[in-house]
């Protein structure tokens, strides 16, 4: 399985090359974070069904593979972190472990930043209540491969999130904004500012979308526009913020 890993490893490295030629070219942020998210679900798709094989299908119950954050998203840098939940069902066995420890390992030694946990579905819901990182984590997590009858329990804890727990949700997240506003200085008139954490960063994209998600409208920004909160200009205006942004973010991952 090593040499397995140091094949892909390498199939990898060329690959972020051809995708930073594609970034000095003048290919737009969220195009290069796509393709980049892309690339890198190719890969887990690859080892997971190269190691299956390996270990052979009818011997292991393999857990469903969740991407998060900016991978679940498709908002992937080149050297972000690939965050990844291994959910696995209440009949989990010794091998359902066992597989996903050799993927882990096999996903480290590919060159994946890897950031992951391992939950069954109970340990989810318990999860979620006290942790509100793991909540909107979770409203981006996009189901990969594995374990297909924990693809439809995924969508309908995630409704459940934006139809019961929306409210809640949107006054943690906005607390959580203005507090990290205070803790950036609370302007982005800064000289060297934290593209992600700073007023008006990364972060404050990703907290509109999440309230636009949680409102009668699920969407983007969609729900925010027909409450009347901003207008279709200032729509294109965030996006193009936004693009401008994350391209800033890939070239100081590629530098």
């Amino acid at each position: 399985m090593t040499s397995f890993a140091g094949a892909t490893r390498e199939a990898y490295h060329d690959f972020l090359q051809r995708l930073e030629d594609r970034h000095r070219a003048g290919a737009s942020g969220v195009e290069v974070a796509r393709l980049c998210a892309e690339g890198v679900e190719t890969i887990v798709n690859h080892l997971y069904e190269a190691l299956g094989s390996m270990m052979g299908w009818e011997a292991v119950r393999p857990p469903a593979i969740v991407a998060l954050g900016g991978f679940g998203r498709r908002e992937l840098s080149p050297k972000s972190d690939v965050d990844l939940l291994f959910l696995t069902s209440s009949r989990s066995s010794k091998s359902t472990s066992a597989f996903t420890g050799y993927l882990v390992r096999m996903m480290w030694d590919s060159g994946l930043e890897l950031g992951h946990s391992v939950r069954s579905l109970a340990q989810l819901k318990k999860a979620i209540k006290a942790d509100l990182d793991l909540k909107t984590a979770l409203l981006d997590g996009r189901w990969i491969c594995g374990n297909e009858s924990l693809k439809e329990d995924l969508i309908r804890l995630k409704t459940t999130l934006r139809l019961q727990e929306g409210g809640e949700l949107l006054e943690g997240k906005l607390e959580e904004a203005r507090r990290r506003w205070q803790k950036f200085g609370g302007s982005y008139h800064l000289i060297e500012p934290n593209i992600k954490e700073s007023p008006g960063g990364l972060r404050d994209y990703q907290t509109i979308r999440w309230i636009g998600m949680v409102l009668p409208w699920e969407g983007t920004m969609e729900g925010l526009y027909r409450l009347a909160v901003i207008d279709r200009d200032e729509i294109g205006d965030i996006q193009q913020a936004f693009d401008f942004l994350l391209r800033s973010r890939n070239e100081l991952q590629f530098y």
